[in-house]
């Protein structure tokens, strides 16, 4: 792991070290007040270090050596966390094909982790219509409901891909298309958010190709939600599509081409 350069970066790790340790005495079923007892400290103690409020590393450290976890485990594991796929059940893609709006909501909140608030003022929904968004989502399994229209959402996690299935086809072929059709102009290319190339190049090398560039974007993605995880606040939502295939721009053959020309001029 890269040594920490800034109060920002400090923060992101104390969050994820924090994180997986609360889930290592959730596994372990150890309650704070027995943490507390071994550390000689008060539960509510306890409960603001792992909040994040008391950014201590020597804390933390203390805590995995209590669980018998090696620190240096911890941060080799928040480094290396894995991809894991999502798979959204059938019942959840036909409530999202019957109702668009119901999807859009849920990508809102969920996977750009807006705000019922910044939804509803974004949207310009009623009271009414946020609480049936919010209701169904419940209902579906996709959110968790709770006492006075509070909203328990998905804790934020590395996702590889979302499953197959009709909506997820239709998803990602409706915004593939809008993406290229936003951003696939010429102007975009000395800035690097659109890049578009033709080249030969060997079998092994191509597939160096995809490794590195499926790398790439892992680290990013690990490094973007470590930021999430402290704050949404200030982050700049982006989105981006690759596509690389074995085939060349120009379909057919020339003489083919040609003929199409002269044929749409005649």
């Amino acid at each position: 792991m890269s040594k920490i350069g800034n109060k920002h970066q400090h923060t992101e790790e104390f969050t994820a070290l924090t994180k997986r340790l609360k889930e290592i005495l959730h596994e372990r079923k150890i309650l704070y007040k027995d943490l507390a007892h071994k550390m000689n400290m008060s539960e509510s103690g306890v409960k603001k270090i792992l909040s994040g409020s008391d950014c201590s590393f020597q804390k933390l450290m203390q805590i995995s050596k209590i669980l018998n976890v090696k620190f240096s485990d911890l941060l080799q594991e928040i480094e290396h966390e894995e991809m894991k796929a999502i798979e959204f059940h059938p019942h959840q893609q036909q409530a999202f094909l019957k109702d668009k709006s119901l999807f859009h909501f849920f990508v809102k909140l969920v996977i750009e982790r807006m705000s019922v608030e910044e939804i509803k003022k974004e949207a310009k929904l009623t009271e009414h219509q946020t609480f049936k968004y919010l209701k169904t989502l419940d209902q579906i399994g996709m959110i968790d409901l709770l006492p006075n229209n509070k909203v328990k959402v998905p804790e934020i996690t590395l996702v590889s891909n979302f499953g197959s299935g009709t909506l997820l086809e239709k998803t990602y072929l409706e915004w593939g298309h809008k993406t290229v059709d936003d951003l696939a102009h010429p102007k975009n290319q000395a800035s690097g958010r659109f890049i578009i190339r033709s080249l030969k190049m060997k079998k092994d090398t191509y597939q160096d190709f995809l490794d590195q560039l499926k790398d790439l974007e892992e680290q990013i993605a690990k490094r973007a939600l470590r930021e999430m995880a402290v704050s949404t606040k200030n982050l700049i939502l982006t989105r981006w599509v690759s596509l690389t295939d074995e085939s060349s721009f120009i379909p057919g053959s020339i003489n083919q081409q040609q003929l199409k020309i002269t044929d749409s001029l005649a």
